[in-house]
């Protein structure tokens, strides 16, 4: 991964008569990067990327696309952009190839060799001169983001791309943005409440509340929690009772004790060796320790609780 960044976000804040939608948000997306940006309805996250293509004004701070200031030199800066906001629009009685044309001869410098290429890259070279109308949601995406990169932009946005697409149709986009990435370079901003999908698909993860940044972290180290976070914890020991007193004195509750020598409780890493010492210094033998390693939903709403 190339240390400049593609995108640079310092200090960007958007007040909306009074109201401060966005507050302070700094991060950098790199190329060949897919960054996903998460939060909770009226996190800033669709504020964050209006920004972005210029769509609103930011009230303090800048973004800069390689190196271009969208405020101060907004044509250089937008034309490094692509982006897709939901499903994408197309003149559905054209052809996907005619799509192509007409949006290439808006932009300067884009040859029908470069739409070729681009329609190989999307995989749609078996039904790109059918009707627009005949397409599955699923190649409607994928024509669109075929239009969002003919101009070779170094960053591509796209706001719940998988918006009704089947499990078939998720796992083609999933499996085209990643190629597009690592192939083509391109740094990839997605924004989805599908968690699945972007713990699946992205390298970083940005989670934003009321605004703010919260947390940015890769997305291992955010689903593995690096021991910060609790993770459920089930114990199997000989003397249920005993080890249950011994892992309350360590400020530690017990949430569950259904099974007969069996109680579950929450831990960080950090604490599940200290808790099997104390109970084995005290002539408990323990059977086992399971943890229930917690997706990147879990994660994200323990974040985000209030």
């Amino acid at each position: 991964m190339d240390h400049l960044p593609v995108v640079q976000l310092q200090g960007v804040t958007k007040v909306v008569r009074g109201r401060v939608l966005v507050n302070q948000l700094s991060f950098d997306i790199f190329p060949g990067e897919v960054f996903g940006l998460l939060g909770p309805n009226g996190a800033g996250k669709t504020t964050t990327i209006r920004m972005m293509v210029g769509l609103i004004s930011i009230t303090q701070g800048d973004i800069k696309i390689q190196g271009h200031s969208i405020t101060r030199a907004y044509e250089k800066a937008i034309g490094r952009v692509g982006a897709i906001v939901e499903n994408p629009d197309m003149y559905r009685y054209l052809s996907g190839y005619r799509n192509l044309i007409h949006y290439a001869r808006m932009v300067p410098g884009i040859s029908e060799s470069r739409v070729d290429e681009i329609v190989k890259i999307v995989g749609l070279e078996n039904q790109i001169h059918d009707k627009v109308r005949t397409y599955s949601l699923g190649m409607r995406q994928r024509l669109g983001i075929a239009q969002a990169l003919l101009h070779k932009p170094a960053f591509l946005i796209l706001d719940e791309p998988t918006n009704g697409l089947d499990p078939a149709g998720i796992r083609e986009l999933r499996d085209l943005l990643r190629r597009l990435a690592q192939d083509e370079g391109v740094a990839v901003l997605v924004s989805s409440h599908l968690l699945s999908e972007i713990e699946m698909i992205c390298d970083r993860i940005a989670i934003l509340q009321r605004g703010k940044l919260v947390v940015t972290k890769e997305t291992k180290a955010m689903v593995d929690s690096e021991g910060l976070l609790q993770v459920s914890v089930t114990v199997d020991v000989a003397n249920l009772e005993q080890a249950v007193q011994i892992c309350r004195t360590l400020s530690k509750s017990v949430i569950s004790g259904a099974q007969s020598g069996t109680f579950v409780t929450m831990l960080t890493h950090q604490d599940i060796p200290r808790l099997n010492s104390h109970l084995i210094a005290s002539g408990i033998q323990v059977y086992s320790i399971q943890t229930f390693t917690p997706s990147l939903e879990d994660t994200f709403l323990e974040i985000t609780e209030e």
